[in-house]
């Protein structure tokens, strides 16, 4: 009986470190196992001209060996299970994706993708996650929030400037009278495809903060237009 508190305190112990730390030893043998977790987060945004796409991903493993003695810290460890969680939210659309337990020292790769039909000039906020649930201590070993990201369409006409040749064509803003375009660096490329006139373009705009500076996606979908100067977006 006088046994029991430190059987509790070893196993308390244990639920803390083998998920969490890179090596767990008892005092006098030569048993160690080694569970290290090592998992990343990755987040992505793009437009057809007509939806916003959000993707979040959470993948990666941990390594390690399960203890052999004592027998209940054994049978602890190999029961262990790992769980993906992966919480993707634009606008309204959206929420957690939950997926199936695997082996601790199993790979996992997990997505969550999202869309919304968004109006243009419509701010989005994009809202990611990504956890790792251990089942020995009950709660996440990885745990990641992203900073929110403030989404939207951005449309610019463009007129050529300069034809390359071979569907590389140099544009530059052509926008209406009074108008300074919120994506004012647009390059067309469309391999193959001749140069037209000039071109509206959707581009997916990005920023940080509700009152940061917006970035421009370098890559967007161009629309030939006959009509120079056309419509741009600030």
């Amino acid at each position: 009986m006088t046994r029991t508190p430190e059987r509790r305190l070893w196993l308390g112990a244990l639920r803390l470190l083998i998920c969490s730390y890179p090596a767990w030893s008892e005092t006098g043998l030569s048993q160690v196992a080694w569970m290290t977790p090592s998992y990343s987060s990755y987040t992505s945004y793009t437009t057809d001209g007509t939806y916003i796409y959000t993707s979040v991903t959470v993948s990666g493993g941990t390594t390690g060996t399960c203890p052999t003695f004592p027998a209940y810290l054994a049978n602890e460890c190999h029961n262990t299970t790992h769980t993906p969680q992966v919480y993707n939210v634009i606008g309204s659309v959206g929420g957690w994706r939950y997926g199936s337990p695997v082996y601790w020292s199993s790979s996992i790769s997990m997505t969550n993708n999202q869309k919304i039909a968004a109006t243009h000039g419509t701010e989005y906020t994009f809202s990611s996650t990504s956890k790792v649930i251990c089942s020995f201590i009950g709660g996440p070993i990885y745990s990641f929030t992203n900073s929110d990201v403030y989404l939207r369409i951005v449309e610019t006409t463009v007129k050529l400037v300069q034809d390359w040749g071979a569907g590389n064509c140099e544009t530059e803003p052509a926008c209406l009278p009074g108008q300074t375009p919120l994506c004012g660096q647009i390059h067309v490329v469309i391999d193959g495809v001749p140069c037209a006139k000039g071109w509206i373009v959707d581009s997916l705009a990005y920023r940080f903060s509700k009152t940061g500076p917006y970035t421009c996606a370098p890559y967007a979908l161009a629309t030939p237009t006959p009509t120079i100067p056309g419509w741009c977006d600030q």
